[in-house]
């Protein structure tokens, strides 16, 4: 109980202090998404030589550009509702 506890208090005292949050962080956080889970390389199987494939930093910038691209979308979306209402 002690442990969790004390790694509770330091996830609160890191989420809630300023000295890692600059000026423009707010807008970075909008093309941001959590990982789902965390990304590792793919072992095929052996009669595939045993080979392993490394995608992680495909998967990363992908979902930032998906990201992005949803964030566009739903301002597009949202532009043009406001015009047919005018």
């Amino acid at each position: 109980m002690d442990e969790t506890k004390t790694k509770s208090d330091e996830q609160l005292a890191k989420a809630s202090g300023t000295a890692d949050k600059g000026f423009l962080e707010p807008a970075r956080s909008l093309f941001w998404a959590p990982p789902i889970a965390a990304c590792e390389p793919l072992a095929l199987p052996a009669r595939m030589q045993g080979l392993t494939v490394d995608a992680c930093g495909v998967v990363d910038g992908g979902r930032a550009i998906m990201g992005f691209l949803w964030a566009a979308g739903g301002l597009f979306l949202c532009l043009g509702m406001i015009k047919r209402s005018i």
